[in-house]
C-alpha cells in the first residue's frame, strides 16, 4: 500500500544516516515485495537490485539469493522470462556455494520451483507463438 511505501521511504532515510548495510538490504527487499504485491514490476526490480547491491557488499549469500528470487519473480511477472531465469540461476549458484546447505534447503527448493514455472511458461509461450 501507499502507507507501507511511505514507511519504507522513512526507514531508508534513517538507515542511510546510520549506514546500516544489512538494514538497508532488508528495507529494499521489503520494498521490492511491496511493489510486487502492487504489480509494479519495474519498481520492484529496482528495489530488489538495490537490495542485492547491499547483500553483495556484505557477502551475505543467503539474503542475496533471496533478493535474486524476488527479482526473478518480478521479471517473470513482467514477461521477461530470460531475465527471470538468469536471476533464478544466479541465486541457485550462490546457494550451492554456501557452507550452510541445510539452512538454505527451503529457499533453494523455492527458487528451483520458480525457475521451473518460468521455464514452463516460456516453453508454452514459444509453442503458442510457433502456431
Amino acid at each position: 500500500s501507499s502507507l507501507a511505501l511511505a514507511h519504507y521511504a522513512k526507514a531508508k532515510a534513517i538507515f542511510l544516516k546510520a549506514d546500516g548495510l544489512r538494514s538497508m538490504g532488508m528495507v529494499y527487499n521489503n520494498e521490492g515485495i511491496e511493489y510486487s504485491t502492487q504489480q509494479r514490476w519495474s519498481e520492484a526490480q529496482s528495489a530488489f537490485q538495490n537490495a542485492i547491491a547491499k547483500w553483495q557488499l556484505l557477502n551475505d549469500k543467503r539474503e542475496w539469493a533471496n533478493s535474486l528470487d524476488g527479482l526473478g519473480l518480478a521479471y517473470a511477472n513482467a514477461e521477461q522470462p530470460a531475465m527471470a531465469l538468469q536471476a533464478f540461476n544466479e541465486a541457485l549458484i550462490l546457494l550451492d556455494t554456501t557452507t550452510e546447505q541445510t539452512r538454505n534447503t527451503a529457499l533453494y527448493e523455492t527458487i528451483v520451483a520458480h525457475r521451473q514455472e518460468t521455464q514452463e511458461a516460456q516453453t508454452t509461450l514459444s509453442d503458442v507463438m510457433s502456431c
